[in-house]
This record gives C-alpha cells, sequence and structure tokens, in this order.
C-alpha cells in the first residue's frame, strides 16, 4: 500500500504565508504531534519569540499568545501542550499521549538534516519535543540527532515550500520591539 503525500500546514503571519511540508512518513508521531496542535487552534495568535540571523526562528510557545499579561513575557520558550492530552499517529490509529510535561519523546528514526529551510522540533533535553519549533535559517547540521559530538538535538519533522523569502526578508528588516505573530494556522 502507498501512503498518500506528505499533509502540510499553512501559517497566516502578520509578515506573510509559510507552507510548510510534515514528514508523516518519516517521523509520524512527532509530525502527528504537530498535526494535532494545528488542527486544534494551538498556534493561532502565537508570536515568533525568537529571530537568530544566520540560525533560526522561533515560534511555538503558548506564553507568546497575543493578549497575555506582560507577567507571562518570563516564561516564553517555556511553554508546551496541556499535559496528558492524547493524539493520534493517523496512519497507524495509534494513540500517543503527552507526558506529565506535555513532552513526547524523540523520534530519532529519519535522518533528515537540520539544513536551510527545514522545520525541526526545538527542545530542552532529550525526549522533551513540545509544541515550540524553529525554521533553520542556516545548514545547523551540529543540531542533527545523530551527531555525537552536539550537546543537544532536534527531530527535523518537515521543511518550508514557500514563504521562505518573507522569513529572510523579515530577519534582514527592524525587530525589535515588533515581534510578528501568526494569525493562523490550517492543515491544507
Amino acid at each position: 500500500m502507498v501512503n498518500p503525500p506528505n499533509p502540510t500546514a499553512t501559517f497566516t503571519t502578520s509578515f506573510g504565508r509559510l507552507k510548510i511540508e510534515i514528514f508523516e512518513d518519516d517521523v509520524p508521531e512527532t509530525a502527528c504531534n504537530f498535526i494535532d496542535l494545528v488542527q486544534k487552534g494551538f498556534y493561532t495568535k502565537l508570536r515568533f519569540h525568537d529571530l537568530k540571523p544566520g540560525f533560526a526562528f522561533y515560534t511555538g510557545c503558548p506564553n507568546t499568545a497575543l493578549g497575555l499579561p506582560k507577567a507571562r513575557q518570563a516564561l516564553v520558550g517555556t511553554g508546551g501542550p496541556v499535559p496528558g492530552t492524547e493524539f493520534t499517529v493517523r496512519r497507524r490509529g495509534k494513540p500517543v499521549e503527552r507526558d506529565s510535561y506535555g513532552f513526547i519523546k524523540d523520534e530519532k528514526t529519519a535522518k533528515h538534516s537540520n539544513t536551510y529551510g527545514t522545520v525541526s522540533m526545538a527542545n530542552c533535553g532529550p525526549d522533551t519535543n513540545g509544541s515550540i519549533f524553529f525554521v533553520n535559517m542556516a545548514d545547523n547540521t551540529h543540531l542533527d540527532w545523530w551527531d555525537k559530538s552536539a550537546p543537544d538535538s532536534n527531530v527535523v519533522f518537515g521543511k518550508i515550500i514557500s514563504g521562505m523569502d518573507d522569513i529572510e526578508d523579515l530577519a534582514h528588516s527592524f525587530w525589535g520591539a515588533y515581534q510578528p505573530f501568526i494569525y493562523s494556522a490550517v492543515m491544507d
């Protein structure tokens, strides 16, 4: 049986549209965690909270939601999905439960490298993938999970198939007090 093509998600942002191909065949748990969050509207109205030109662009922390009190700003980069919630690995019908912190395990099954334009789960150590992700704005192969010289490793679960030019334009323009945000995120 041949699997259907990889799904895509479109993020409409304050600086343009990003279309992401999601590698569901190669990293199904990581991909379906992301798909579940997109389908539940988790990413809608979140800010892009960290831009490191020549490295990566981060989003996905619920502590960056528009309209939250400033006191939550100290928690930026630490949020994630609701602990203990479930999602289904679609092509297997297998339920997966996020742990008591909202994390899922590292899925070290496919060697997609952290190269320019790929999308990777951000984490704070082994098995701490949640909702925060980043777009590689350079070849960051030192973040590949199979690179044993790296202190941390990140699972690539997709790639930008359109909108990378908008990210580059934003990276080279004024950042300062302006934090771009996501209007909506939908599965195509």
